[in-house]
């Protein structure tokens, strides 16, 4: 088999399942383990595919990434965020952590006993902050096994039921026009629920989701009281930032 039709084969087989080991691969479409990644360097180069620790990742704007690789991407920069984040709680406040990968570094940055009240959408970062000794809520519904997430019907009728002093949360793109915008329905339902909830609103933004789109919007920045990002936003967006929250 030729290399380009390789190349076919595995980007069909990343594109149905999102991610796959260079062992995966290799025995798919029957070549050695050196072969394999010889080909995922080149197709990574053309801009077909991201490589990660072990294996490649689909760049389809249809595949989902699973949170290990998430979390793998940009993790300095979403530690630096998220180091900044935990100094923006205030005593006996009630917090909301989204379940994106750049909220979960802000619990590595709380104290053991911090005096305020979680509520997060992640088993995984409950189970944190309930070893930190911060009284935590779990929302309730059905558990997306890719990202450890719970979303949905559930989920937001839990959200509608209480108010948040502030809320930490972040998605896929936010464009030029300062548009916020996430790939998966679902997941941007929820959030439209929890900012209806949030008296104030922190977008978690690394640098590499600046100037992009998804299918679904969101809100927009003047909808956002707080940005915190590894860059300064571009100052047209940064004029942007909570307009219509001041209006």
């Amino acid at each position: 088999m030729h290399s380009f039709d390789r190349q076919d084969d595995i980007l069909k087989i990343l594109n149905d399942s999102g991610q796959a080991s260079v062992r995966r691969l290799a025995q798919l479409v029957h070549v050695s383990e050196p072969t394999m990644r010889r080909d995922l360097k080149h197709m990574e180069a053309s801009g077909l595919i991201r490589r990660t620790h072990g294996g490649a990742v689909s760049l389809s704007r249809g595949a989902r990434v699973p949170l290990s690789l998430r979390s793998e991407e940009d993790a300095e920069q979403k530690k630096m965020i998220a180091q900044r984040a935990a100094t923006l709680i205030s005593d006996g406040a009630t917090v909301f952590f989204d379940a994106s990968s750049t909220s979960r570094f802000i619990p590595h940055y709380l104290r053991e006993g911090q005096n305020f009240t979680a509520v997060c959408n992640s088993l995984g970062m409950c189970r944190q902050l309930t070893e930190l000794r911060i009284p935590t809520y779990c929302v309730g519904g059905r558990i997306n096994s890719l990202d450890d997430a719970i979303r949905g019907l559930h989920a937001e009728n839990f959200l509608r039921s209480m108010h948040f002093d502030l809320c930490f949360f972040s998605c896929s793109a936010l464009s030029g026009e300062g548009v916020l915008s996430g790939q998966w329905e679902e997941g941007v339902s929820f959030l439209r629920a929890l900012l209806r909830q949030s008296a104030r609103r922190v977008f978690l933004c690394t640098s590499g989701k600046l100037d992009r789109s998804a299918p679904h919007v969101i809100c927009d920045l003047g909808d956002v009281d707080q940005v915190l990002s590894d860059a300064p936003l571009p100052p047209d967006l940064q004029t942007m930032v909570g307009q219509r929250r001041r209006g």
